[in-house]
């Protein structure tokens, strides 16, 4: 267990116990999906698809980074729809670049670029690990090798003030000199993972928090990538605890949301259609049964949403505003930035007072722009009615997030309830 005392585990209710795990073992995208938990039985695609069959489940691994999961009823009909739960996988780092050991006379550093936009503030002066996927040369071929040194041998040290008179005055970081990790003078990665000097192929490596989730009492959870990993396990959760009736469930955890999408591994990609084409060509839908089954079906995209700062309430809009532990959040905005429409919007809050669970809406302030997600990504390839929700977080994109634990339960609650329907 991860910064959980026995005394707490008495208290704390199972799935929060099972989130602090798995954001404190899920270093990387590549690490959450080598360690996914999958539901019994089911049946892993990755190299090659098969016709699914009734009353299975089946997961689509993508890139050992995301993955799409399907659970069907125990009677598929023509023109059977679809629940579908979209997150994301990845959440900002930074990311060592292809040649990145650089060493002189005095220290070896580590040379990154950065993915996404992270609070680059954060991530110095701080224990830095090093997770991910690495490829080497065997005698069998080339083979994946996933990567957690489990060791805070890394930092990027900050300018101190008597040099750097502006650290506190909104220094800008320039990424190409400020973020190099200083690291062990004789650092070789292959010696840390056991394998042969000069075996590594290549590397999708990130520098990472070596910061394991942690409970505040019965009310927050701090941890690296709650955006968009609480998302992710939410739907997990409640797809695996969840039995279909009359639609086809599916999960997507997608990558490189924040990075635009745009991968085979990504919201804007084929994958979902491709997905659903098979499950069409499994159970012998008509083109008639098609656009039926997508009239009859329905996405709730699910990325985290600004909580009201307590430090900075002018940034938000008091009248649709969202508040940690006190309800999901329903997203809005005007240009469409995400899926939420009236339709949408109803059919969630309908879905929330069914399990009686609270919910928000969020709609920035008519001067700021917001950021986009998933949601609009994946439905330019497949049109579904959708809503954009998440969980109320604070310092998104830091690495140390604050969620809400009770947030947590309601969004199980009410996806189980969803995959239930």
């Amino acid at each position: 267990m991860y910064y959980i005392k026995k005394v707490e585990l008495k208290i704390m209710e199972k799935e929060i116990v099972k989130l602090v795990n798995c954001l404190s073992k899920s270093k990387t995208a590549y690490n959450f999906i080598k360690n996914i938990e999958l539901p019994e039985g089911c049946i892993v695609m990755e190299n090659r698809f098969s016709k699914l069959e009734s009353d299975k489940s089946y997961f689509f691994k993508l890139s050992s980074s995301a993955g799409i999961l399907v659970r069907t009823p125990k009677e598929v009909k023509p023109s059977t729809g679809f629940t579908i739960v979209a997150a994301h996988t990845d959440s900002p780092a930074l990311k060592l670049k292809p040649n990145y050991l650089n060493k002189d006379q005095h220290y070896t550093t580590l040379a990154t670029e950065v993915y996404g936009g992270p609070i680059i503030s954060t991530w110095l002066d701080i224990p830095l690990n090093l997770a991910g996927r690495v490829f080497v040369k065997t005698s069998k071929g080339i083979e994946e090798v996933t990567v957690d040194l489990k060791e805070p041998i890394f930092t990027i040290p900050n300018m101190p003030p008597h040099l750097e008179r502006t650290i506190n005055q909104g220094y800008k970081y320039n990424p190409q000199i400020d973020l190099n990790a200083l690291a062990p003078k004789n650092f070789v990665l292959e010696k840390y993972l056991g394998l042969e000097e000069d075996s590594i192929l290549s590397h999708d490596l990130f520098l990472v928090p070596e910061m394991d989730a942690r409970v505040v009492d019965n009310e927050f959870i701090l941890s690296n990538r709650i955006d968009d990993l609480a998302c992710v396990f939410a739907g997990l959760e409640a797809f695996n605890s969840s039995v279909p009736t009359s639609k086809i469930n599916i999960l997507c955890c997608f990558d490189n949301e924040e990075v635009g999408s745009r991968t085979k591994q990504g919201a804007d990609s084929t994958i979902l259609g491709d997905v659903l084409d098979l499950i069409y060509e499994s159970f012998n839908y008509s083109q008639v049964d098609k656009l039926n089954a997508l009239k009859d079906s329905f996405m709730i995209s699910a990325d985290n949403a600004h909580a009201v700062n307590p430090n900075h309430p002018e940034k938000f809009d008091k009248l649709n505003s969202a508040y940690v532990n006190e309800g999901l959040v329903i997203k809005f905005n005007a240009n469409q930035s995400y899926t939420t429409d009236a339709l949408s919007a109803a059919s969630f809050i309908d879905l929330c007072e069914s399990v009686k669970i609270p919910h928000q809406v969020l709609a920035n302030r008519s001067d700021i722009r917001g950021g986009s997600t998933l949601g609009n990504i994946a439905l330019s390839h497949v049109s579904i009615p959708s809503v954009d929700i998440g969980l109320p977080q604070l310092a998104m994109h830091s690495t140390m997030e604050t969620l809400g634990q009770q947030d947590v339960l309601d969004s199980i609650k009410v996806l189980k309830a969803f995959y239930s329907k």
